[in-house]
């Protein structure tokens, strides 16, 4: 059985807020391999960047391929216009495939994405992960992942075709060398985000054996809450809990009073995370209840801890969007200034 983890990182030089989390997964990972005479190597991908790809545009052009796909199929409507960190994110996943692809089945190959999470919560479960690791069962899988929800099974390992259409992560997951070859030939030219580009991949490659590990380990940061997206213009906290429930207070068709005391509750036992998401959702919620002072005030408040956690804010980001829209409805020195006397009329 293979002795030795190679963990690949996909990591970005600006994000300094997620440098002391992501040494904190890598050094306690460490020590539980350690301890079961497992040895981790790390390798970090950090080009291209969004500013190299910035700069070698043209290049990066000639590889976009935005025509729809044959036939109705699903996955056109994720087609759209990549931002050069999307394309970053994506590029540094090819780069850990065109390594990996070459290596052998004598070591696990283990990617992650650096808004990756560790909980004490979930060690136990992330020592059964390495002792099952160390078994010698491990060709049923070509792909294993390991921050996908969990479902009510004994099985170790769920089959992910049974349970998930698309991914809702990618931030940590084990890949096999034969299975890199492919995929990096296969996503020359692009025209999905990565996240939407692996999960055709699956669907498309029916032989390609695709399972997760059914206990919490690892999570998303970004998922969660902790931190903000960096690549899309809309991040959906799949992994908080709160946030899912403001989402079905938002999609009501009429929010009466009751159900903004109730997102305030949910809003006051997340809060301490300092979340942009959850700022912007509960100012949505505000928006549509037309209560535009209170909408204004999260807005603002998403907007500012967006900036400050480096999250995504080019022009279709809806943080970024809805901070400037709101002034339409709430103007507050708007009476001032009709009731001022002009210097000049």
């Amino acid at each position: 059985m293979p002795k030795t983890i190679n963990i690949y990182i996909v990591y970005t030089n600006e994000l300094e807020n997620r440098i002391t989390n992501l040494n904190n997964v890598i050094d306690v990972f460490k020590k539980l391999c350690n301890k079961n005479d497992i040895v981790v190597i790390t390798n970090i991908i950090k080009e291209p960047s969004s500013k190299i790809i910035d700069e070698n545009v043209n290049s990066f052009n000639e590889r976009v391929d935005y025509s729809k796909f044959d036939d109705d199929n699903e996955y056109n409507q994720f087609i759209e216009t990549l931002n050069t960190c999307q394309i970053s994110n994506y590029e540094k996943h090819r780069e850990l495939y065109k390594i990996i692809k070459d290596k052998d089945d004598k070591s696990y190959h283990m990617i992650i994405e650096d808004d990756i999470l560790i909980s004490n919560n979930y060690i136990n479960n992330i020592e059964e992960l390495i002792n099952y690791l160390k078994d010698d069962n491990n060709d049923m899988w070509d792909m294993l992942f390991l921050s996908l929800n969990t479902i009510n099974s004994e099985d170790k390992l769920v089959d992910f075709r049974k349970v998930y259409n698309k991914l809702i992560t990618k931030c940590c997951y084990f890949i096999k060398p034969k299975i890199c070859e492919k995929l990096y030939n296969d996503t020359h030219k692009y025209k999905l985000s990565m996240k939407y580009t692996l999960s055709k991949y699956i669907q498309d490659n029916n032989d390609l054996k695709v399972y997760f590990f059914n206990k919490v380990t690892f999570i998303e940061g970004s998922k969660l809450g902790i931190f903000p997206s960096t690549i899309n213009n809309v991040n959906y906290l799949y992994f908080n809990n709160e946030y899912l429930d403001l989402i079905k207070i938002y999609n009501k068709e009429t929010i009466y009073a009751e159900d903004i005391l109730k997102a305030i509750e949910l809003f006051k036992q997340v809060e301490n995370i300092k979340s942009s998401d959850l700022n912007n959702i509960i100012g949505m919620i505000y928006l549509k209840n037309k209560n535009y002072k209170e909408a204004k005030q999260y807005f603002i408040t998403a907007l500012e801890l967006h900036k400050k956690n480096f999250g995504y804010l080019q022009k279709n980001s809806i943080i970024l969007n809805n901070a400037i829209n709101v002034f339409k409805y709430e103007q507050d020195m708007l009476d001032e200034c009709i009731k001022a006397t002009p210097k000049y009329y």
